[in-house]
């Protein structure tokens, strides 16, 4: 029985080792296991250590990762420097916390989403592990100065272990390196090599993903979004808060794929908007074909060059 017990305790420890390696040097693991929320730490270490030049800083979900390229900008103007904080699912809930800690030299947060992201009246979400990855990325829990995400910081004080973020990141970051081993062989191009840049974190360097055409629907999902008002006010304060500090604040409404999405109704939405919304709008919704498209909603890297000439030419070079 004490043999049995002495081997049964011997798997245990070996099976727990590469979890408690984990752990303890958690941050530096996170970079050789990219993982979409870790892109935090990423976020933490430019807040922590900012340029001197002026900043432009982009924020939002992976449609801005994609299509927005910081470089290009910075290459097209000599006076600021452009940033691309934009992560996998970024939310509003996120977006909140990382305002807090802007640097002093900002002078411009655009906000890219797709054009329904206004749509509804519930809270925004903040998934735990998100929640855990802002934790552990030292972004402040406290209540925004407007305190309308309650919900975030409930969940951020709920999830302050080590261990459970570390279990979660390593589990999202294990699915993450075997779907780069899946998609090689699906002859998938697939590159971590730019995921930590704060430029251009684009990562899928193929035109257009394998399985594209399985996923095209026969028509068109007809989009038609109601505004919420909650939704709307949030965003409102956002810009109060940062017109306070001298921060002009952009919602980018991202592009979608007209092989998945009908937006035909998005120019009235965008309108409707513009009518109570004290932030400026930039609608990039039909600003690049089907064919600009890696997937459903992200742009290949076509469609990425398009885009980001696009924001020059029509709204950094017109307001400088």
């Amino acid at each position: 029985m004490k043999i049995f017990l002495t081997r049964v305790l011997l798997v245990l420890l070996i099976s727990a080792l590469p979890i408690a390696v984990y752990i303890i040097f958690h941050s530096s693991l996170i970079k050789v296991f990219p993982n979409d929320n870790a892109r935090h730490f990423s976020i933490r270490e430019y807040l922590d250590n900012p340029p001197e030049k002026a900043q432009v800083i982009f924020f939002g979900s992976s449609l801005g990762m994609f299509g927005v390229d910081a470089a290009v900008l910075d290459s097209l103007d000599g006076e600021k420097q452009y940033i691309n904080l934009c992560t996998s699912g970024q939310t509003t809930s996120e977006l909140v916390h990382f305002l807090e800690d802007l640097p002093p030299g900002t002078k411009e947060v655009l906000f890219c989403q797709p054009y329904y992201f206004i749509q509804g009246d519930e809270p925004y979400p903040l998934p735990e592990n998100k929640a855990v990855s802002l934790s552990l990325a030292r972004f402040k829990t406290g209540r925004f100065e407007y305190g309308f995400n309650s919900e975030f910081d409930n969940k951020a004080n709920l999830y302050p272990s080590n261990i459970i973020a570390a279990s979660l990141n390593f589990r999202s970051s294990l699915h993450i390196s075997l779907r780069s081993i899946l998609d090689k062989h699906q002859n998938q191009e697939f590159s971590w090599k730019t995921f930590w840049s704060l430029k251009h974190p684009f990562y899928y360097n193929s035109e257009r993903s394998y399985n594209y055409n399985q996923k095209k629907p026969s028509s068109p999902e007809k989009l038609t979004i109601t505004l919420g008002q909650q939704k709307l006010d949030t965003h409102n304060k956002i810009s109060e808060y940062l017109a306070e500090r001298k921060i002009k604040y952009t919602v980018v409404m991202m592009p979608m794929n007209s092989d998945f999405y009908d937006y035909s109704d998005a120019d009235k939405t965008v309108n409707e908007l513009r009518r109570t919304a004290r932030f400026e709008i930039i609608n990039l919704t039909g600003a690049v074909s089907a064919d600009d498209f890696y997937d459903i909603g992200h742009v290949n890297r076509r469609g990425s060059t398009i885009l980001t000439q696009m924001l020059w030419n029509d709204y950094f070079n017109t307001t400088r």
